[in-house]
């Protein structure tokens, strides 16, 4: 039975390696609201203070990239100047407020120090 499953999972890891995906690509990033800092000024290690970037990701993609066929009603998506389908999403990224205490600290913790 273990033998089973195995041969099952081994099968389903070949089957996705071997599953090619769709591409998109993101065009731009609007900040659309800063949080700084976020978490109640709490501060992280050596990296101090976070904040908190909100926006929207836009992107783009090919509807008639066979990968791409699975998307419902891509087809009838209304398309730009280069025949893409544009899209967007909501966005959140958490990043420390200080990126040179980050940059610092990794070297840091490369070099050994």
């Amino acid at each position: 039975m273990c033998a089973r499953i195995h041969n099952i999972l081994l099968a389903a890891a070949i089957a996705a390696e071997l599953t090619p995906c769709a591409e998109a690509r993101i065009t731009r990033i609007e900040t659309q609201k800063t949080d700084s800092p976020t978490f109640e000024g709490a501060a992280f290690g050596n990296t101090g203070q976070y904040e908190k970037l909100s926006g929207r990701a836009c992107g783009e993609l090919d509807s008639c990239d066979a990968l791409n066929r699975n998307m419902v009603y891509l087809d009838k998506a209304p398309r730009n100047a280069a025949r893409m389908v544009e899209y967007s999403v909501d966005v959140s990224i958490i990043k420390p407020a200080d990126m040179t205490r980050l940059i610092a600290e990794a070297q840091r913790t490369e070099l050994g120090f």
